[in-house]
């Protein structure tokens, strides 16, 4: 059986047993077993039998290239067993058509069932001649062979370079990390590979001290060419937390157990890498702008527009935002239940979170959106932003036992949302998690209470306060110039002074109040030490 299969299932840096690869590609054991008879390589004989990623994934990918080649002259494809079949001489028979075309019929050698095709007169003249002269029918067409292209890389001698036992401890280690998010694990893989490549597939019990001295220096050396700190940093923790478990495991407990200690990265190290990068993030106007230059004359737009909105009202991250069902958010209580079982958290961390106090015209446009929902049909266990192609079928979604309608799978919806919201409100493009960069700006404008700011920072996901500090919205260089000047220039006010402001910009004042009055008084001092009057 031929059969295509999706082939980036399979992860380059992984390593698979036949149980992972049925449950992968959802197959049966014996499937496996014809792909190892058709050419897939396990990584030697032993029991369990293990399966290098890159190596499935170039096979399944060589199986679809070779479906999509036109048959080669004498070459039949069975629509039985789906193979594509050299029939035996003695099983050709010929039919003649129409305007010098032939029907060419012979007996599959797998199935035997009937195969037939359509032939030219010129290609019909050929096997003739071939099955007279008894010439083998794969000879005929010898120079029409698949070439792969760039599926193959080249190795040189054409043999992948590994290290079994290296697979195999690999292997192990994936088990150990299967308490981990999928996206953590393969994030140690893929750090563990560059590092069994830049020793050129050396055997893990044969490490010494100045392979891992070596590859610090390597990895030091990407960072002064441009690479994050941030990045050099993890890399070498995921290799010395792999090192330390390697040294516990049978056959590794001879190496010497200093060898993590030699990837730790000096602070001279990390200040020659790469500076962190500055997030950018969008203005209080900027979002208004953003959100409200936003069309929703469509099914498509008003989708965009509520998830555009949703990020800045709910402050989830984009994997979370895209994963939510109807069902996870509360609108009387204006709360967001972030479940781990069925929302893509960070760290599959479940939360309770709530809607920040931004606009009430954010807060309406998401209520109306869900309104709408359930006006077509949509019900709690469905997805929050289903798929466009399901909004526009109200026949089926108002169907009775049909199926939920399953979250989309990826973010690029929330990303290109943002793109069409900056480039509706001409601003330069802002990324999904700005918006989380952006409420903890807005949060420190705001001059909340110790109590306040905690919530706050909950409610973005943190468990500390000081997280929300370290990474998010940091001041950038111009800002603190500005804040001095502000100082040196007396520009500086009470916390109330700031709430009474901040309450006149968001027009929760009442007009003619005593509020009102001095809120006007002190915007008009602001304005003048800065020469906007």
């Amino acid at each position: 059986m031929v059969r295509a299969y999706n082939y980036t299932r399979a992860k380059k840096n992984r390593v698979y047993d036949v149980e992972a690869i049925c449950e992968t590609f959802s197959v049966h054991k014996n499937t496996v077993t014809n792909w190892r008879k058709s050419g897939l390589c396990s990584i030697d004989e032993r029991q369990p039998l293990l399966f290098k990623g890159s190596e499935l994934r170039l096979f399944l990918k060589q199986r679809q290239l070779e479906q999509k080649q036109k048959l080669r002259l004498g070459q039949f494809k069975c629509f039985s067993c789906k193979a594509r079949t050299w029939p035996e001489s003695r099983s050709w028979n010929f039919e003649e058509g129409t305007s010098s075309r032939f029907w060419a019929h012979a007996t599959c050698p797998e199935c035997e069932k009937v195969v037939q095709k359509v032939i030219s007169g010129a290609q019909y003249r050929q096997i003739c001649k071939a099955l007279e002269s008894n010439i083998t029918l794969q000879l005929l067409d010898e120079d029409n062979k698949l070439v792969p292209g760039d599926v193959v890389k080249d190795q040189g001698s054409g043999v992948v370079e590994y290290s079994a036992e290296n697979e195999r401890i690999i292997f192990e280690f994936q088990k150990y990390t299967e308490r981990y998010n999928k996206k953590t694990q393969d994030v140690y893989l893929a750090d563990i590979r560059a590092f069994e490549e830049f020793l050129h597939w050396k055997p893990f019990d044969k490490l010494k001290t100045d392979d891992a001295t070596r590859y610090r220096r390597y990895l030091v050396a990407e960072g002064m060419d441009g690479r994050s700190k941030s990045s050099i940093a993890h890399a070498a923790s995921h290799l010395r937390k792999f090192i330390v478990w390697l040294t516990k495991q049978e056959g590794y407990r001879r190496l010497n157990r200093s060898i993590p200690d030699y990837l730790e990265l000096s602070r001279a190290d990390l200040a020659g890498a790469a500076g962190t990068k500055i997030r950018d993030y969008p203005s209080m106007d900027e979002v208004e702008l953003m959100i409200s230059s936003m069309p929703a004359n469509t099914l498509a737009q008003q989708r965009d527009r509520a998830i555009v909105a949703a990020s800045f009202v709910f402050g989830t991250r984009a994997d979370a935002t895209v994963s939510l069902r109807l069902k996870h958010v509360d609108i009387d209580k204006k709360e967001v239940n972030q479940d781990a079982t069925e929302v893509r958290t960070k760290n599959s961390k479940s939360m309770r979170t709530f809607w920040f106090p931004l606009n009430d015209r954010f807060d309406q446009i998401l209520i109306d959106y869900m309104q709408m929902l359930l006006e077509r049909g949509i019900k709690d266990n469905d997805a929050l932003f289903p798929p466009i192609e399901i909004l526009n079928k109200p026949t089926m979604l108002v169907a009775e036992n049909r199926p939920i309608i399953d979250p989309l799978k990826s973010t690029s919806a929330i990303s290109d949302a943002f793109e069409r919201a900056c480039e509706c409100a001409g601003l330069k493009k802002f990324v999904p998690h700005s918006a989380r960069h952006f409420l903890k700006d807005f949060g420190d404008k705001m001059q909340l209470t110790n109590a306040q700011r905690k919530a706050w920072s909950t409610s973005l996901g943190h468990e500390t306060m000081q997280t929300t500090e370290a990474h998010y919205a940091r001041m950038t260089t111009d800002g603190c110039r500005r804040e001095f000047e502000n100082i040196r220039n007396g520009i500086t006010f009470t916390e109330e002074a700031n709430e009474l402001l901040l309450r006149l910009h968001y027009h929760q004042l009442v007009r003619d109040t005593p509020e009102f009055k001095r809120a006007i008084a002190l915007d008009s001092e602001f304005r003048k030490k800065l020469g906007l009057d």
